[in-house]
């Protein structure tokens, strides 16, 4: 066989493995499909199933003291790894803050706790982006840093402060009830 021949003989084999991967990679596409088209209706399911959970409760079902139907004592169980799955990320992080602290803080209190307190208390951007992708928010992708910092921005109820370390840390705030009286009418 000449050179030639031989370069054009390993060439048709690459195309021939060419083929072959453009097969698997169509069963492989479809699979995909499917599997995502499962998904999507289990989310929302989910989703759909949480709320009315949550509202009939008037808190989150995976509040700690929620007794599920199969929970063994002393063992500990491992839920809520979707329980941000379709959740807006403001609404998944006021959430997230409600799990982690019980309640809003008062702001007018605020100063006057402790440094230990005040870590209880607030949370970091790395903290809450872990709390929020544990919690399956954006599942199946891991939600990112920078859309919890802009929905950290613009959801109301929480506060930005500079921790010891000049670090930003947030706490969900008691907002004091607006009077209809005290709201500007032109």
């Amino acid at each position: 066989m000449s050179p030639l021949n031989v370069e054009q003989h390993q060439v048709w084999n690459y195309l021939g493995a060419l083929e072959t991967d453009e097969a698997e990679l169509e069963a492989a596409g479809a699979q995909y499909a499917a599997a995502r088209a499962r998904l999507d209706v289990a989310l929302q399911r989910y989703a759909a199933l949480r709320e009315y959970v949550a509202e009939t409760l008037g808190y989150t079902p995976y509040h700690y003291t929620v007794t599920w139907p199969n929970a063994v004592d002393g063992a500990e169980q491992r839920r809520g790894t979707y329980r941000f799955a379709g959740m807006g990320v403001g609404d998944a992080i006021i959430e997230v803050c409600r799990e982690r602290f019980g309640r809003a803080i008062d702001p007018t209190t605020f100063a006057e706790f402790d440094r230990d307190q005040f870590l209880q208390a607030t949370l970091t951007l790395e903290e809450i982006t872990g709390l929020l992708s544990g919690g399956g928010l954006g599942f199946p992708e891991p939600v990112t840093a920078r859309a919890v910092n802009a929905a950290l921005m613009r959801t109301t109820g929480l506060t930005r402060y500079e921790g010891p370390h000049g670090e930003a840390r947030y706490a969900l705030i008691e907002r004091a009830p607006v009077e209809p009286d005290d709201i500007p009418y032109e």
